[in-house]
């Protein structure tokens, strides 16, 4: 990955986010923390 793309995809990101804080309250972002946790807590289930 060149760093001209990760600073792409990094803005795109932080613009995704910035968005969903403005325009949603940032509902979405909490879902998918929330989704995270599930995800690494039955991961470390399988360790």
């Amino acid at each position: 990955m060149t760093n001209k793309l990760s600073l792409i995809l990094g803005a795109l990101i932080v613009g995704a986010f910035c968005y969903d804080w403005m325009a949603q309250d940032g509902e979405s972002t909490i879902f998918l923390a929330k989704k995270g946790i599930l995800l690494i807590e039955y991961i470390e289930f399988w360790r």
